[in-house]
């Protein structure tokens, strides 16, 4: 029982742990998921699709950031791939809870839409500059594509400046 308690008494410190992101702080960001894409181009069938993106961010003020991504998708039903650049906005609560929103202008091919990407994760930092952060991804998109995506995926975040 006593076992129990304190397992449960240190994971609930883990998890309300109060680790702010001072403003000032600069991310570096890079992320990558495997992710079923609903998606109907020219009414065309739903594809599989890898992507890998960067984000470079400033903290205007605690735990908010901004700043710009670049993307690149390669999907499997395709021959040439999309690349992507947009801006982001991330909101950390209690320095550990993400929550992301951006707008993205994406090009592939004879294709150009926007997407409009949602996220919701967890940094866990593995030291006070560098975090893995699992997140779930959702994006819109609209344009000469039409529909949305579902992922899941890991990220690496350097913290440049955080006190």
């Amino acid at each position: 029982m006593k076992k129990g308690l304190f397992t449960l008494v240190a994971a609930l410190g883990f998890f309300a742990a109060s680790a702010q992101i001072n403003q000032g702080a600069i991310l570096v960001n890079a992320q990558s998921d495997l992710s079923f894409v609903s998606s109907s181009p020219d009414g065309g069938d739903s594809f599989n699709e890898f992507n890998i993106g960067l984000k470079g961010g400033y903290f205007v003020v605690e735990n908010l950031a901004i700043g710009a991504q670049l993307g690149y998708y390669k999907h499997s039903e395709a021959d040439d791939a999309s690349t992507s650049f947009g801006l982001f906005g991330r909101y950390y609560v209690n320095g550990k809870i993400i929550l992301g929103a951006g707008f993205n202008s994406n090009k592939s091919g004879d294709f150009s839409y926007t997407s409009i990407p949602l996220e919701a994760g967890y940094a866990a930092f593995i030291t006070d500059n560098i975090a893995v952060e699992p997140v779930v991804t959702y994006e819109l998109v609209s344009g000469d594509m039409e529909g949305s995506n579902f992922g899941i995926g890991v990220g690496f975040s350097l913290y440049l400046n955080r006190e």
